[in-house]
């Protein structure tokens, strides 16, 4: 069942579609369908390869959970994507202020699990996190 459900995303998201319905609603469900392999420890690579080209070319309408439920997804089956993980850290610091302080921790524990260290990220994840 998984790999029919990542088989029918891969297609679904190579479509491309750049309509603001798509811009709108892909990013939460590209996300969720990320943390849902990942809950379920199932590490499928063209997947994760494919929500991370497409997180990338839509991460300016995230917001904080779907920046952090990817670097989650990511950390947690061991599948680091640099290009994606520098996207959100970017996105991140433009965003941190909506940050939910679950967001900071799945965010700040995704990168050190991963080894990735992004200095600007991690000390705005502190400051924010310091009241």
């Amino acid at each position: 069942l998984l790999h029919a459900i990542a088989e029918e995303s891969i297609c679904l998201l190579s479509v491309g579609q750049s309509d603001e319905l798509s811009r709108r609603e892909c990013p939460q469900h590209m996300t969720n369908t990320a943390w849902a392999f990942a809950v379920c420890s199932f590490r499928h690579c063209p997947l994760l390869e494919a929500i991370s080209s497409a997180s990338i070319r839509l991460i300016s309408a995230f917001d904080h959970q779907n920046l952090a439920n990817p670097a989650w997804a990511s950390a947690n089956l061991a599948f680091a994507s640099p290009p994606l993980l520098k996207a959100i850290a970017a996105q991140s610091l433009l965003t941190l202020d909506s940050f939910e302080p679950q967001s900071l921790a799945n965010t700040a524990w995704s990168f050190a699990t991963l080894g990735v260290v992004d200095g600007p990220l991690l000390d705005a994840i502190a400051a924010r996190a310091i009241p």
